[in-house]
């Protein structure tokens, strides 16, 4: 597509249809900048086009692995939609990846999710790792759950009641790297205060 994207010059029906193109040429190959620009705008002004072209959670969570930046705009827009939690649900049903904890990192700064949400997120994803056989990518990991939930405490987006129990998990194996550490003291020192 060679167009020179503009909200102002097409109407919403024709800005759907471009919208749902672009997004599935994204699914299959990458879009430039202009195209990706013309869609976060789009989303911006009418945060309902993304569920009325039916692009539905799947399809987002798809996106997440292709454009986390895309994702996370397209998420963050349509937050105050009655349907986004079925957006939302399929973070703690789907094996979660860098690219989508990153999305989740970038989201829950801006969004205040419920407790119960959060403690769930963090649970499903602690049990990722309990069933994950791949060394490195467990190693890999407990780094990066450790560095999300340490981020989350650090910006008082949860309580230390929030976390497992089953946290114990992140600790098993080489605990040497700052974050798995930072994590544990806190988590151990919150402990010995009880």
């Amino acid at each position: 597509m060679n167009e020179n994207y503009s909200l102002e010059d097409v109407d919403i029906s024709k800005v759907k249809n471009t919208i749902l193109d672009l997004l599935i040429k994204q699914l299959n190959n990458n879009i430039n900048e202009q195209e990706i620009q013309f869609i976060k705008d789009a989303v911006k002004i009418y945060p309902n086009i993304i569920i009325e072209i039916e692009f539905g959670p799947d399809k987002i969570f798809e996106l997440i692995e292709k454009n986390t930046s895309l994702s996370f705009s397209i998420l963050y827009q349509i937050s105050q939609c009655a349907e986004y939690e079925n957006y939302l649900i399929l973070f703690i049903q789907r094996k979660w990846s860098i690219n989508s904890l990153k999305v989740m990192n970038m989201l829950i700064q801006l969004i205040e999710f419920p407790n119960i949400f959060i403690k769930t997120y963090i649970k499903h994803c602690i049990s990722q790792l309990q069933k994950e056989n791949n060394q490195n990518q467990k190693h890999r990991m407990r780094l990066l759950l450790s560095f999300f939930i340490c981020n989350l405490l650090e910006n008082h987006h949860i309580t230390f009641e929030c976390i497992p129990s089953s946290i114990d998990e992140i600790f098993k194996g080489d605990s040497s790297f700052r974050e798995i550490l930072i994590l544990k003291e806190k988590i151990e020192q919150y402990r010995n205060e009880l």
